[in-house]
């Protein structure tokens, strides 16, 4: 990588050349006049933000650095920013002397104006209470008119309202004839009515139809093609026994009170740029029908994000974890921590997406184990500086880098290298700038990490010393 040069250092080049060229302009200069000073700085300001874009664009190729760069190579990987609804049961109390229905597609509306889809129709009994399901999500459409027959013809979609996510796209004709989506046109044939979804570096999303002649529906001058999106707020909580109401009353409904009773499943908003990052990491290669170990647990994140601890590993893994053993054939083993959903649904969730990318596995399910890991710390602080700041100020870094919710204890399998952890955090902390003060660590880490142990760092398991000098 280049050097990258700082707005300091194009400044005083600058300078330096005009005093060295230029009487009129050097007195200016030393009496410090700020038409001259300041019209160099913002110059000079420039050249560094280009500078530093120069540096970063020679290491792009191995690191994507720039969230321009992030946001490129997810659109090329087909990684789009999906949201996940959140699911919750409700309680109906009817205090009337008849019953009421109410159906699957209702929309209940929260105290912050969010609409609610029920999934699941109930019968209300008179003077009783039963339960529905619904799940957070807003729901438009819009139809396009065709208005040119042309090869891989898109539409584009429009970008949802603030704090919301896209949650899913339905094609149909007019007539109501469903388009299925099929990720990259796989396995398509001429005149399949199939649709896929692309996009572009800034995140841009376009509903593409097939090429001429070759493969999947090209549609035709004039045709007009329905687009319903539905969009949520991903992450929504609503407190125990909040109240909600129907968005519509018919007769009969006017009594009705509707509570939150439990959550089902936890809403997700979609991927911030930092867990791009992360997703990117994994190989170009990944589409909807994982094939190698890396892309499974790509998959499974992809489609039920988040989890609080994911890893999935295979008979090889396996093996070396805990010795050979036939019955390890062909067998996935996954294990998992997520919150806000039971357990076994979200098992038959992954088993279902496991199965629709490949039905030659069977899934074995691993209790994940959570561990702390142990890390002392000893302190050597000048009087001057206050050991209680120093030590909250380690433990707020340790936790934010190595903690229960840090994308490195997500990642699972890994260690944390000492010295590089002592040389990071002492440049963290203002108070071991001045050479002076100096603290030592000793990592207390498993030597045979089982791919199921949920290990990281608590405020529990951090010790600190300090031997005041």
């Amino acid at each position: 990588m280049s050097d990258v040069y700082s707005k300091e250092d194009f400044k005083e080049a600058a300078l330096r050349m005009l005093v060295g060229s230029d009487t009129e302009l050097a007195e200016r200069v030393a009496m410090g006049d700020v038409f001259v000073i300041e019209h160099i700085g913002a110059i000079a300001q420039m050249l560094a933000m280009l500078s530093s874009q120069i540096g970063l664009g020679e290491t792009e190729f191995w690191t994507k650095a720039r969230d321009s760069m992030v946001l490129a190579d997810a659109a090329a990987r087909q990684i789009f920013p999906y949201g996940t609804a959140s699911k919750y049961r409700f309680a109906i109390h009817n205090p009337q002397d008849m019953a009421t229905t109410i159906h699957a597609g209702r929309r209940l509306l929260d105290n912050r104006n969010r609409t609610w889809m029920v999934t699941d129709g109930v019968v209300v009994p008179a003077k009783g209470q039963a339960y529905v399901e619904a799940e957070q999500l807003d729901e438009m459409h819009f139809v396009h008119t065709v208005t040119e027959y042309e090869s891989f013809y898109q539409i584009a979609l429009p970008q949802p309202a603030d704090n919301q996510f896209l949650l899913n796209v339905q094609v149909n004709d007019v007539a109501g004839a469903l388009f299925e989506h099929v990720e990259r046109f796989s396995n398509v044939l001429k005149g399949q009515k199939v649709w896929h979804l692309h996009g572009n570096e800034i995140m841009d999303l376009f509903v593409t139809f097939g090429l001429k002649d070759k493969f999947g529906y090209v549609p035709q001058v004039g045709e007009q093609i329905k687009v319903t999106l539905r969009y949520t707020h991903g992450d929504v909580v609503l407190k125990q026994d909040s109240e909600l109401s129907l968005e519509y009353v018919q007769a009969g409904e006017e009594y009705l009170s509707i509570y939150a009773d439990s959550q089902i499943q936890a809403g997700s908003d979609a991927p911030n740029i930092t867990e791009l990052r992360e997703i990117t990491r994994y190989p170009s290669i990944y589409d909807e029908n994982a094939v190698y170990l890396g892309e499974f647990q790509a998959l499974i994140e992809r489609k039920h994000s988040p989890f609080v601890f994911l890893s999935v590993w295979n008979e090889i893994r396996e093996e070396q974890a805990r010795g050979a053993n036939v019955n390890n054939i062909n067998k996935l083993f996954v294990s998992f921590i997520k919150s806000g959903i039971n357990t076994t649904a979200m098992q038959t969730q992954i088993k279902n997406t496991v199965f629709m990318a490949d039905d030659s596995y069977q899934l074995v399910f691993v209790p994940a184990v959570e561990q702390a890991i142990h890390i002392q710390v000893a302190l050597q602080l000048k009087s001057m500086y206050d050991e209680g700041d120093v030590s909250q100020q380690i433990k707020l870094w340790l936790l934010n880098q190595y903690g229960r919710d840090s994308l490195w204890a997500k990642r699972g399998g890994q260690r944390i290298n000492n010295r590089n952890t002592v040389r990071e955090l002492t440049k963290a902390i203002a108070q071991f700038a001045d050479g002076g003060s100096d603290l030592s660590m000793v990592i207390e880490q498993p030597q045979n990490h089982l791919p199921e142990v949920f290990q990281y760092v608590s405020a529990a398991s951090i010790s600190i010393t300090n031997t005041p000098i």
